[in-house]
């Protein structure tokens, strides 16, 4: 089924989800909410206005599939980690925690069953949360971080974000930045977990594909290298010091056995959710791009592809 069904709209009232949280929200909340979806092909992908996101909503099976996927295979990279800011002691004994566009939430419910005495907010544009009724510590926010952060200043000891800034364009960046650092308390921790867009070993369809993407991103106003320069622009932001970067490679396709030909599927599904910006940006009918698609598969293991992965990490400067 295709086609765009409903107009961008807004949703006043607060959408939230929680079991029993101990967190006061209204200690930090000061916000509005975002809510709609359109279909296209039988899938669900954001229809609110201003919104630049375009692979599907987080709850879709396939899409849930496979961020919980990259989710772990990324914290895997990095020896099970799942952060690399020194805040660890700090959460052991109660920190709070935001995660900007937590989609299902994977990173932030793991997250709440290490760190108990901790409290976790995950904010999305969409609903897809899923609900852990066992953990106490964690609370959902819907709304739209284009329209900054709805928390007051000071809120968090920690502001994780991951697989995120492909919705901005570099002056929505900059502010998105700006606003995990207001959010944050002084001497408190900005995190954020990309890739880059561009693939190390690819084969000729596949760098035709990353091509298009590229060429896709600049017009929307997202330059390919903010995903590798995050530091950068952290640095520029003045509030963050002590900022460090981890950088790991990411196999892709057999030839890296069972977890090369997992991250493959996750690529190859992504490129389907892309299908359709990719078809016009490619200027190819839906059969010409499905067989594009299905050489993909080969060449990543022919090739022996591997894409990058940039952990980006500073703390908030201590107010003077």
């Amino acid at each position: 089924m295709g086609g765009v069904f409903g107009k961008p709209r807004r949703n006043q009232s607060l959408q939230t989800r929680s079991v029993n949280n101990h967190l006061d929200l209204n200690e930090i909340y000061k916000g509005d909410i975002l809510e709609d979806y359109r279909v296209i092909n039988g899938r669900r992908y954001h229809n609110v206005q201003d919104v630049q996101y375009f692979l599907p909503l987080a709850g879709e099976s396939k899409e849930k599939w496979r961020l919980e996927t990259v989710s772990t295979v990324w914290k895997n990279a990095h020896d099970g980690r799942r952060f690399s800011a020194p805040i660890h002691e700090k959460l052991k004994k109660g920190a709070r925690v935001l995660d900007v566009g937590c989609a299902a939430g994977s990173w932030l419910l793991d997250m709440a069953a290490l760190y108990p005495e901790s409290s976790f907010v995950g904010i999305d544009i969409s609903s897809e949360f899923t609900l852990d009724e066992k953990l106490e510590n964690v609370i959902y926010l819907q709304c739209n971080v284009l329209n900054g952060l709805p928390f007051h200043d000071s809120s968090f000891d920690m502001v994780y974000e991951r697989c995120l800034i492909s919705a901005f364009n570099k002056h929505q960046l900059i502010k998105f930045i700006e606003e995990c650092v207001r959010v944050t308390k002084p001497g408190g921790w900005i995190e954020s977990h990309e890739m880059e867009a561009k693939f190390r070993g690819e084969g000729p369809i596949t760098k035709k594909l990353i091509i298009a993407m590229n060429e896709f991103l600049k017009i929307k106003g997202t330059d390919a290298q903010m995903f590798s320069t995050m530091s950068e622009y952290f640095a520029a932001n003045g509030k963050i010091e002590n900022i460090g970067v981890e950088k790991n490679s990411i196999p892709v396709g057999s030839w890296a056995g069972s977890v090369g030909a997992l991250i493959l599927e996750t690529v190859y599904d992504s490129w389907i959710s892309l299908k359709p910006v990719m078809k016009i940006t490619l200027n190819v009918d839906d059969q010409e791009y499905d067989r594009l698609l299905e050489q993909i598969r080969s060449e990543g293991s022919k090739y022996k592809a591997t894409y990058r992965t940039y952990r980006v990490f500073g703390q908030k400067v201590e107010s003077n």
